[in-house]
């Protein structure tokens, strides 16, 4: 069974397209649905989603009324979400290794330990993950 790893930016372009959606998140998402395939997330992912509908919300992107709708919409998705702590001694070597915020190389490490492919709709984080064999 394929694991993939979402980072913040892919899993809200699925409730907010507001750019291109990641090569392969949808088959990944379908494949979780029907249980051929394992989403996972650090837990600081459900921390930036939250600020994203929250900042969009805010600036009148997302109309007041949808915004409880999204984020319980954004929670059924069927991610496994694991500790932060269980990968950030890696995340802190990723972030060196590869130039990235250690924010963003938690879902690296969390996707090297799992033998997972990191999904993204950031570049830098894509082209990261492509140099280190992580990118689906």
């Amino acid at each position: 069974m394929t694991t993939y790893v979402l980072d913040a930016s892919a899993w809200i372009r699925l409730f907010v397209p507001d750019g291109p959606i990641p090569a392969g998140l949808e088959e990944a998402v379908g494949g979780a649905e029907r249980g051929e395939a394992i989403l996972a997330a650090p837990d600081l992912a459900l921390v930036e989603i939250a600020h994203v509908l929250h900042r969009k919300r805010a600036a009148g992107g997302i109309p007041a009324a949808d915004f409880a709708r999204l984020w319980k919409d954004v929670r059924r998705l069927p991610v496994d979400i694991v500790p932060v702590r269980d990968d950030l001694d890696s995340a802190l070597e990723l972030a060196v290794q590869l130039n990235l915020t250690v924010y963003d190389a938690c879902y690296a490490a969390l996707a090297r330990r799992l033998g997972g492919r990191l999904l993204t709709a950031d570049d830098r984080l894509a082209r990261a993950a492509r140099r280190v064999g992580l990118s689906a």
